[in-house]
């Protein structure tokens, strides 16, 4: 819901700048395997999306924290 009170639903969401050039990424490997995809292959593809933006945002940090709904893992930083 945006500050407007319009509702969107999509398979899969980004915002800022994950928007233009993750979000392509995202639709091409989850859109219409949703049900199929294990817990391992949504983290590759989710390290994927982060590489592209890191390489477009070199400022940024090239570090990945792995946080799912049971746990949240600094050991898992990558």
């Amino acid at each position: 819901m945006d500050l407007k009170g319009v509702t969107y639903s999509a398979t899969t969401i980004a915002t800022g700048f994950g928007a233009h050039l993750a979000q392509p990424l995202l639709r091409s490997h989850v859109e219409g395997r949703e049900d199929e995809l294990t817990e391992q292959e949504a983290i590759s593809i989710m390290e994927t999306c982060i590489k592209v933006l890191f390489y477009r945002d070199a400022r940024s940090l090239n570090k990945v924290r792995n946080c799912c709904s049971e746990f949240c893992s600094s050991s898992e930083n990558r």
